[in-house]
C-alpha cells in the first residue's frame, strides 16, 4: 500500500462525503466523477487484481481528497481564525505525503544495498530455497493465486498449462503458441531443471482453511506453499519450514512453506 493508510482512509471518506453531497444537491457532474473509482473498484473487487490495476483511479481519488481538504479548511476558517485552516491544510498534506515518501526512500536504500533485485523479492527468494531444499517431483499444493507464488514448474505440460499466464486472453486457441509452449516445457525438463507435481487451490477458502491439512494428507501432498499465514492451525504450524515475509523482503507477496507430516512418502 504505497500511498499509505492516511490516503486510503481520506479517499474512502471523500467518496462517501461527496456521494451524499452530490445526491443532496443533484450535482450530476460530481456523481459522474465519483462513479468512476466506485465502478472501477467493483470491477476488480472479487476478481484477480494486482495493485497496479488500480492506478487509473488514483488521480480521481487525489482530486476528491484535495476537494475534501479544501471544504474542511473553508469550514474551519468560517468557524475559527483563518490561520488555523492553513495549519490544517499543511498538516493534512504532510500526513498524506509522509508515508509514501518514507516508503520510497526506505525501498531505495534497501535496493542500493543489494546488487540483485531478486534478493529483496519474497517469491524469488522462496523459489531459490525450494530448489535447494525440496526434492524434485515432490507433490506440492499451491494455495493462493499462482502468479503471486514462486514460479514452480509441473513435470506434466498439460498440468503446467493451467498455471501462470501462458494461455490468458484466449492464447490457447493459437496452435503455434501451444506448440511453442510444449517445446519450451520439454526443453526445460531435458535440461534437468527442477520440476514438481503441482496442485493449485486458487481461491481463498475462508472458513474452511482448517480443512486444508486433512486435504493434503488425503491426497498425499508433501509440501504446502501459500501467500497466507496458516500457522494458527496446529498441524500446519508444526510443519512450518520457512517464511518469506514483508519484514525481510520489500517486494512480492509473502510466502509460507509448510511440510505435511501426516502421511508416509
Amino acid at each position: 500500500m504505497l500511498l499509505g493508510i492516511p490516503f486510503v482512509l481520506s479517499a474512502i471518506f471523500s467518496i462517501f462525503y461527496y456521494t451524499i453531497h452530490a445526491l443532496r444537491t443533484k450535482n450530476r457532474k460530481l456523481l459522474i466523477l465519483i462513479s468512476f473509482p466506485i465502478i472501477f473498484w467493483l470491477a476488480f473487487a472479487r476478481g484477480a487484481a494486482r495493485n497496479y490495476f488500480y492506478v487509473p483511479i488514483v488521480p480521481v481519488l487525489i482530486i476528491l481528497v484535495a476537494m475534501s481538504i479544501e471544504d474542511i479548511a473553508v469550514f474551519i476558517a468560517q468557524k475559527t481564525k483563518r490561520y488555523i485552516s492553513w495549519v490544517f491544510i499543511s498538516m493534512s498534506l504532510i500526513l498524506l505525503l509522509l508515508f509514501p515518501l518514507i516508503r520510497i526512500v526506505d525501498e531505495s536504500i534497501r535496493m542500493n544495498e543489494h546488487d540483485n533485485y531478486a534478493e529483496l523479492h519474497a517469491g524469488f527468494a522462496a523459489k531459490e530455497w525450494i530448489f535447494k531444499n525440496i526434492t524434485p517431483r515432490s507433490r506440492i499444493l499451491l494455495y493462493g493465486y499462482y502468479v503471486n507464488l514462486p514460479r514452480l514448474i509441473d513435470y506434466d505440460p498439460n498440468q503446467q498449462a493451467q498455471y501462470g499466464e501462458y494461455f490468458m486472453y484466449s492464447r490457447w486457441k493459437n496452435e503455434y503458441l501451444k506448440q511453442q509452449f510444449i517445446e519450451t516445457h520439454q526443453r526445460y525438463v531435458r535440461e534437468g531443471n527442477p520440476v514438481y507435481d503441482l496442485e493449485n487451490i486458487r481461491s481463498r477458502q475462508r472458513g474452511r482453511e482448517h480443512l486444508i491439512y486433512d486435504y493434503c494428507v488425503k491426497n498425499k501432498i508433501d509440501f504446502l506453499l501459500s501467500n497466507f499465514n496458516l500457522s494458527r492451525f496446529q498441524n500446519l504450524g508444526a510443519g512450518l519450514l520457512q517464511q518469506f515475509s514483508h519484514q525481510d523482503y520489500s517486494f512480492g507477496s509473502e510466502v509460507y512453506i509448510y511440510e505435511i507430516r501426516g502421511h508416509e512418502r
